[in-house]
């Protein structure tokens, strides 16, 4: 984040934030934090596999960050 205006486009400008709170059961808190994990699993399979076809294409790691936990109601 702090060298996000000296890379080159599009790298610049891509990035992903977001802060949700929504009512959950822990049947439901289990599921999305399952979801979560599965969809970051696939993503890493799949562009790992990427990149050994691929070896040339120029890569820059990526960082996924994400917390989930119970939480009061946000103030309004």
């Amino acid at each position: 984040m702090r060298t996000r205006a000296e890379l080159p486009d599009p790298w610049r400008t891509l990035c992903v934030a977001t802060d949700d709170l929504v009512a959950a059961t822990p049947e439901q808190f289990a599921q999305l934090a399952a979801g979560i994990r599965a969809v970051i699993t696939e993503w890493d399979t799949a562009y790992r596999a990427d990149a050994e076809s691929h070896p040339d294409v120029p890569r820059r790691p990526v960082r996924f960050i994400a917390r989930i936990f119970p939480s009061d109601p946000a103030a309004p």
